[in-house]
């Protein structure tokens, strides 16, 4: 099996899965394959499994070199992913603009949520993939733009996971990894 890194979403999540049938590392060969890449080693039978993000989930039956076995949310439901992250001395020093940026990215997610066709043709123009393709994937991202608790819960356990995998040495409190102040309701 492939993911396309080992401290990777995806590998953490193919980890746990593994734990959940009680097969290790050493019963299941996963290598690290770039995400480009993925599509073109499953097609040439290099691997016999890959666990992306999207669009390459949904581009293995689009090209039709693959099957969907399971989506990352069957995983783990509502597993966190991408998030923003800025340096304590620009919070400090530019609260401004970080609240514009914010604010930007609210209304960024709330339009990808609710128009979804025009998402994808925008997706597809920006990263010279097909239209079909991406709104083929789109229903299988959850686009957030909020830090409520349940969402902070979910990377709290995430962030367990990764301890329990080694992959963090130090436990965090929710106040020392989100700042929710700029985000307002």
């Amino acid at each position: 099996m492939a993911t396309p890194g080992v401290s990777s979403i995806q590998q953490v999540l193919l980890l746990y899965q593994l734990q959940k049938y009680n097969l290790t590392t050493s019963e299941v060969d996963i290598s690290s394959v770039d995400i480009y890449m993925l599509p073109s080693t499953l097609a040439s039978k290099k691997v016999d499994a890959y666990i992306p993000y999207e669009p390459y989930v949904s581009l293995a039956p689009y090209r039709d070199i693959g099957n969907v076995m399971m989506y990352s949310d069957e995983i783990m439901p509502g597993h966190p992913c991408c998030v923003i992250v800025a340096r304590q001395d620009f919070i400090d020093q530019h609260p401004q603009e970080l609240q514009k940026f914010l604010d930007i990215h609210k209304n960024t997610t709330e339009f990808v949520n609710n128009n979804q066709n025009v998402t994808a043709q925008l997706i597809s123009t920006e990263l010279t993939t097909n239209p079909q393709l991406e709104m083929m994937s789109l229903p299988h991202v959850k686009f957030v733009s909020q830090v409520n608790k349940a969402f902070q819960d979910k990377v709290i356990n995430f962030m367990n996971i990764e301890l329990q995998m080694g992959y963090l040495k130090k436990n965090m409190t929710v106040d020392q990894i989100f700042d929710t102040q700029f985000l307002g309701d």
